[in-house]
């Protein structure tokens, strides 16, 4: 894991996710990601923007682990165990124009 995630449909319709890295480069932080995407369309959210959404909430809580004491990857245990405190941080430090702009999903191209 190293550049954005990219989040496709059918339609062709993409976006790249600015959040995440490395750090979640281990065994079964995906799956983690599956399960939070997994909820959010359970919630009614559409699938494109469900994925979006996952996605950036999974690189979030992952970037604001503490990369010392993490080492060489978070478990997917603790990312899992960081998402809701991850969002109640974002939530309460961020103005809603800092959340819109930290929330920007990048659409590539015209």
């Amino acid at each position: 894991k190293g550049a954005g995630t990219v989040v496709a449909d059918p339609d062709g319709r993409t976006l790249i996710v600015p959040t995440g890295g490395p750090l979640l480069a281990s065994g079964g932080t995906g799956d983690v990601l599956t399960g939070v995407t997994a909820a959010l369309l359970a919630a009614g959210m559409p699938a494109f923007e469900a994925a979006g959404l996952a996605a950036w909430w999974h690189g979030a809580t992952a970037d604001r682990s503490d990369r010392k004491a993490v080492g060489f990857g978070l478990l997917a245990g603790e990312l899992a165990d960081a998402l809701p405190d991850a969002a109640a941080e974002i939530c309460r430090s961020l103005s809603r124009e800092e959340l819109d702009a930290a929330l920007d999903l990048r659409f590539p191209g015209p």
